[in-house]
C-alpha cells in the first residue's frame, strides 16, 4: 500500500518492481535459513541486512539446527519513499510460522503476526533489502 508514503508518491512501476523484489527477497531468505546457505541469500540483500541474516545462517549452522519460515502472507505499507528516490521503508505485517528444526524435526514452532520494518535501496535493476528489523509493532 503506498497511498501513506512521504514525501514522494511511489509510481505504479517503482512498487511492481519493490513488490517482485521484496517478494524474491523473502523466498531467497526462507530458502537460505532452512537450507543453512547463506549464499542463497544472493543479491537480494546487502548490508547490514545481508550482514546479519549470514551471521544468523552461521550461528544456527553451528548449533545443528535450521530455520523454517511458513509465510501466510504480508500487509506491507510504503511510509517513506526519498525525494531522490535513493530509499524506501517499508511497515511489513507478516503472518507467519517460524519452526526451529533439528534435522527433519520440529523443536519449537513460533505462529503469529511479526512486524518488520524495512529500507530497501535501488541498485542496478532492482531494488535491495539494505535492512529487515523485526520490530515489536507499528
Amino acid at each position: 500500500d503506498p497511498s501513506q508514503s512521504h514525501p514522494r508518491h511511489v509510481e505504479e512501476g517503482t512498487m511492481a518492481s519493490v513488490q517482485r523484489d521484496y517478494g524474491h527477497a523473502w523466498h531467497a531468505m526462507a530458502a537460505a535459513m532452512e537450507e543453512n546457505k547463506a549464499g542463497l541469500l544472493g543479491s537480494d540483500f546487502v548490508g547490514l541486512a545481508k550482514d546479519q541474516l549470514s551471521q544468523a545462517i552461521v550461528d544456527q549452522s553451528k548449533s545443528g539446527l535450521k530455520r523454517r519460515y511458513i509465510d501466510h502472507g504480508h500487509q506491507v505499507r510504503v511510509v517513506f519513499y526519498s525525494p531522490d528516490g535513493s530509499a524506501m521503508e517499508l511497515h511489513d505485517t507478516v503472518r507467519l510460522e517460524i519452526q526451529l528444526l533439528d534435522g527433519e524435526k520440529v523443536v519449537h514452532c513460533d505462529q503469529g503476526t511479526f512486524y518488520f520494518l524495512t529500507l530497501m535501496t535501488p541498485a542496478e535493476n532492482s531494488w535491495k533489502v539494505r535492512l529487515l528489523e523485526s520490530v515489536s509493532g507499528f
